[in-house]
């Protein structure tokens, strides 16, 4: 277990590590007893989160300081001032709060008794879900994305999805990087490195016609080459990348996670070759990884704005007609996987994954779209119709379109 001392932080300040979040009192000095592995702390004074990814060990003690210009913590990395801090360990024991390892401590409460009666006590399980949020976080995963200081802030932290030079930022991650590693480029202080994935160039150098078409439906040649190239053939360090993209939006609230994540769900379920190849890969991804995110979202959360008839309701829906065509071929693992990813949708959401395929006598069907002999013209999108329970238990028809950058293209040749 190690500690963390996080000295000068403002009454007031809102302070968290990992899953738990708290508002200090006037007396807490840090975090006892935090477990070994990766974990984010953060503390906002203001109103955007601004924080850190840190790996802790056995027995460490880990200082920061609290910067009342740049309102961040800043790592205090000065050899005699840790010695002094472990000198003095009597005078801080009593204002650390213990890390919620089961979530019946709240370390507000700990730390300043006093402000018992303004703290409700910490969700259970908090620790827990940590763990599953991060299973395949790494150091070699933080070394490759993060900044060298760890800094991920809501303000400041950009990667090639922002709009902005990264020159352009001079920003509080910039003093928590540069105070951390002297003479780093202010340019790169806050860039956050993930892997770039471009799904638009889904297929080989000097592709052809018939590889155009095939590779630019199916992203398998893309998957591949991603865990070949970048990840070095690893493909935990994918899935690694993957839950920090989505731990840096869902905690560290910076937006270029959230596409990051978006990016990695299309890669993954837009490729159908790869089911076949990657049977682990993808069960890992469908059950450990995408399911457990989905928990932390809003009920809501297929009919907002973010994921409602855009890329989540697309991927998800390939990925089982993927699975469905392919079923009798799949290892009984992948299927079971997919069956319990299915199930929860619509346990939690009320969203049914699988598709039902819309005829022509339907009485809502088009006969506008349709030449005489009943081919289709070459404007007509083929549609799939979703079945979703609203609150009131009754079923509604939700239309749901491939976005146009992704839509495939149907020949159809006509004598």
């Amino acid at each position: 277990m190690s500690t963390l001392l996080l000295l000068g932080v403002p009454a007031g300040a809102v302070v968290g590590i990992d899953c738990s979040v708290w508002r200090a009192g006037p007396h807490v000095r840090g975090i006892a007893a935090v477990p070994p592995g990766v974990h984010f702390v953060h503390c906002t004074a203001g109103a955007l989160r601004a924080g850190f990814v840190v790996s802790t060990g056995h027995d460490q003690l880990l200082v920061w300081r609290w910067d009342a210009d740049a309102e961040v913590l800043v790592p205090d990395v000065d050899p005699s001032q840790l010695e002094r801090y472990r000198a003095s360990w009597p005078e801080f024991e009593p204002f650390l709060a213990p890390y919620p390892l089961d979530g019946d401590t709240d370390p507000a409460i700990a730390a300043d008794p006093a402000a018992g009666a303004d703290h409700a006590a910490a969700p259970r399980g908090q620790y827990a879900k940590w763990q599953r949020l991060t299973s395949h976080i790494s150091p070699a995963v933080l070394a490759r994305i993060l900044p060298p200081s760890g800094a991920v802030s809501a303000m400041t932290s950009i990667s090639h999805f922002s709009d902005i030079p990264a020159s352009a930022s001079r920003t509080a991650g910039s003093v928590l990087a540069r105070s951390l590693v002297p003479g780093e480029l202010e340019s790169n202080a806050d860039r956050i490195r993930f892997s770039p994935i471009d799904l638009k160039r889904s297929f080989p150098p000097g592709a052809t016609g018939a590889q155009l078409t095939k590779f630019s439906l199916d992203k398998s040649f893309l998957l591949e080459s991603a865990i070949s190239g970048p990840y070095g053939g690893d493909e935990t360090l994918l899935l690694g990348e993957f839950q920090l993209a989505f731990v840096i939006f869902l905690i560290g609230q910076v937006y270029d996670g959230f596409e990051q994540w978006k990016t990695m769900v299309q890669l993954v379920y837009l490729s159908s070759d790869a089911l076949r190849t990657r049977t682990a890969f993808f069960s890992a991804f469908t059950v450990d990884q995408l399911r457990i995110q989905l928990e932390e979202c809003p009920s809501d959360f297929f009919h907002d704005s973010l994921a409602s008839g855009s890329f989540l309701h697309t991927a998800i829906k390939r990925f089982a007609e993927n699975m469905r065509e392919s079923d009798a071929s799949l290892a009984p693992a992948l299927v079971l996987a997919s069956g319990r990813l299915t199930d929860f949708l619509f346990e939690r959401f009320n969203w049914v994954a699988v598709p039902r395929i819309s005829t022509l006598d339907d009485s809502d069907s088009d006969d506008a779209d349709l030449d005489g002999d009943g081919i289709p013209r070459a404007d007509y999108r083929i549609r799939s119709t979703f079945a979703c329970r609203n609150e009131g238990g009754v079923v509604d028809d939700i239309e749901d379109e491939e976005d146009d950058e992704y839509r495939p293209v149907i020949v159809y040749d006509v004598e």
